[in-house]
C-alpha cells in the first residue's frame, strides 16, 4: 500500500541519540526502512507523524480494510520491552487495543483512539489524579509470567548508589544517598503481593476515548507491589515548587488505591526520585536532576516524620 516517506521526528532523534549514544543513532538510521517493510507486511499505508513521543516513531496509518490505526516503532529498552505483552494481557479493557506486533523490532499496530485528548488537559487536577488511579487499579494483573521483576533492577541500582556514595564529588547529597540505601532493604523484605503494574504512569499516557471515557496507552509493565506504581503517581503530582504540604495532600488522595501504606508509598517514591536524579545526571539533564533531588529531600523528610521523629507534626497535618 502507498505510504508517506517516513523519517524520525527531530525531538525523538535528539532524545534517542542523547540518551543512548551510538546505539540510538543506529536505530534512527534504520527506522525508515524498517517502518516501510512492516507497513508492507501488515498491508497498511503510513500517514502523518503523531507528535509527542520521546523515543518512538508514532504514525497514523490506514489498514487494508480502510480503518484508521496507529503504527508505533519504539527504541527498545528495559522499560518498554514488554509493552505488547502487557497490551495482550489487558485485552483492550482500560487500554488501547493491540492489533498486531512484531517481536523482533517491538513495532506495534494499535487502534486509533478518538478524540485522544490527554488526561493532563483535564480542568480538575484532583479528578484527573483519581481517573489515573482508577485505571491503574483496573489494569493490575497477578499473571506475572514473562514480565521482569523490579527487584532484579533494584539490586543493580543499589550497587550504583554505593559507588555514587563513595565518590569524592558525589552527584547526590550524602543524606539522600544514605537514606535511600537504608530504605532499599526494607522494600525488598516486605514485598507483599506482586502484580504486573505500570512503571511510568503519567497524565499524558491516558487519553480520552469514545469506547471508554479514558484509556491507557504506552504501558511499561513490571512485576512489583502496587505501592511502586503509586509512587510514580505521587511524584507526577509534585511540581517544581512543591512543599511537604503538597506531598501530603497528594499522598492522602492516592494511597487508598495503592495498598494503604503511606510509608511504603513514600519509600518507593524516594527510590524512584533518586533514580530519576541519577539518570538525569548521566544524560546531561541537570534541570531534571535538581527537581528530582528536591522531591527526594521532601519525601525523605516525611519518611522520618512517619518513623516517629515528629509525631505531633504528623497528627497536626492528618498524616
Amino acid at each position: 500500500m502507498r505510504s508517506n516517506r517516513i523519517s524520525v521526528p527531530t525531538e525523538v532523534y535528539k532524545n534517542v541519540c542523547n540518551w543512548h549514544g551510538k546505539e540510538g543513532a543506529r536505530w534512527c538510521k534504520e527506522v525508515p526502512a524498517l517502518a516501510e517493510a512492516l507497513a508492507d507486511k501488515w498491508c497498511i499505508s503510513l500517514g502523518p507523524i503523531i507528535e509527542g513521543s520521546t523515543h518512538a516513531l508514532v504514525v497514523k496509518c490506514r489498514t487494508e480494510d480502510g480503518e484508521d490505526a496507529v503504527f508505533k516503532l519504539p527504541f527498545r529498552n528495559a522499560e518498554n520491552m514488554h509493552e505488547a505483552l502487557a497490551l495482550r494481557l489487558y485485552r483492550g479493557i482500560g487500554s488501547v487495543k493491540l492489533i498486531n506486533n512484531d517481536i523482533a523490532s517491538g513495532a506495534m499496530l494499535l487502534e486509533f483512539i478518538t478524540p485522544g485528548l490527554p488526561l493532563n488537559d483535564h480542568p480538575d487536577v484532583q479528578k484527573a489524579v483519581i481517573v489515573l488511579c482508577e485505571i491503574l487499579s483496573r489494569l493490575r494483573h497477578q499473571n506475572t509470567y514473562g514480565f521482569d521483576s523490579i527487584f532484579r533492577w533494584m539490586a543493580g541500582f543499589e550497587l550504583a548508589l554505593i559507588e555514587i556514595f563513595s565518590m569524592q564529588a558525589p552527584i547526590l547529597p550524602a543524606k539522600i544517598s544514605a537514606q535511600v540505601l537504608d530504605i532499599i532493604p526494607y522494600l525488598r523484605r516486605n514485598k507483599g503481593e506482586l502484580y504486573v503494574v505500570n512503571r511510568d504512569p503519567h497524565f499524558y499516557n491516558v487519553i480520552s476515548s469514545s469506547r471508554e471515557p479514558w484509556l491507557l496507552i504506552d504501558p511499561k509493565p513490571v512485576v512489583a507491589d502496587i505501592a511502586f506504581e503509586g509512587a510514580q503517581v505521587l511524584l507526577n503530582c509534585l511540581g517544581v515548587s512543591a512543599t511537604r504540604h503538597h506531598v501530603i495532600a497528594a499522598m492522602n488522595l492516592i494511597v487508598p488505591y495503592f495498598g494503604g501504606s503511606r510509608r511504603r508509598l513514600l519509600a518507593w517514591a524516594l527510590v524512584r526520585a533518586v533514580h530519576k536524579a541519577v539518570w538525569s545526571f548521566r544524560v546531561g539533564e541537570l534541570g531534571w536532576k535538581a527537581v528530582s533531588c528536591k522531591k527526594a529531600e521532601l519525601i525523605g523528610e516525611l519518611i522520618k516524620y512517619l518513623d516517629g521523629e515528629h509525631d505531633q507534626w504528623c497528627i497536626n497535618y492528618g498524616f
